[in-house]
């Protein structure tokens, strides 16, 4: 049966529809406004300054004993290596995946894996295989793809995407294998 959003924010008709009484209702909302507190927040944004700065914000709220791991193609903004790199100063483990073949030919990209590697924090690579993500995982809370590489033209030039999702998930273990 369809049902309008005029009609779905109908209770009487809602409870119609499913043959449900007002008292079981009531007595089921508690544990349905519960269930659906614990569904993490889906967002689509375009990557500029502001989600840019959303992403570092995110990364200096971890908290010791927390995992980072960042998967990307193109790492050449050193405001994210610097966060990292205070993140793991701060007690949080950092992991980084990186696409070998495109940060060889990068200097920028390159100036990041070493102050990244200088500071302790692993950075791998795929070896011949091409890695083209973009993804930031950050505890069990929060991950964000997209588009977007961590560089200046992701956030300032380019027409990039990000998605981002938060919240606690039980079906969120862990981003890095054990």
């Amino acid at each position: 049966m369809w049902m309008t959003p005029e009609k779905l924010n109908n209770i009487k008709y809602v409870l119609a529809v499913v043959d449900m009484s007002r008292s079981t209702y009531k007595e089921l909302l508690p544990e349905a406004m519960e269930l659906l507190s614990q569904i993490p927040k889906t967002e689509f944004h375009k990557a500029d300054e502001a989600q840019e700065e959303s992403m570092l914000d995110h990364i200096r709220a971890a908290k010791p004993g927390e995992t980072i791991c960042i998967a990307e193609y193109a790492f050449t903004l050193h405001v994210f290596s610097d966060a990292l790199i205070e993140q793991k100063q701060a007690g949080v483990d950092v992991f980084v995946l990186v696409d070998l073949t495109w940060c060889r030919s990068h200097t920028e990209a390159l100036e990041v894996i070493g102050d990244l590697q200088a500071a302790g924090i692993e950075v791998k690579h795929l070896a011949s295989q091409c890695m083209h993500f973009k993804l930031i995982i950050i505890g069990h809370v929060y991950a964000s793809g997209g588009s977007a590489n961590l560089s200046f033209a992701a956030f300032h030039k380019n027409a990039d995407y990000v998605v981002d999702v938060e919240g606690r998930s039980g079906g969120v273990a862990s981003a890095k294998q054990p």
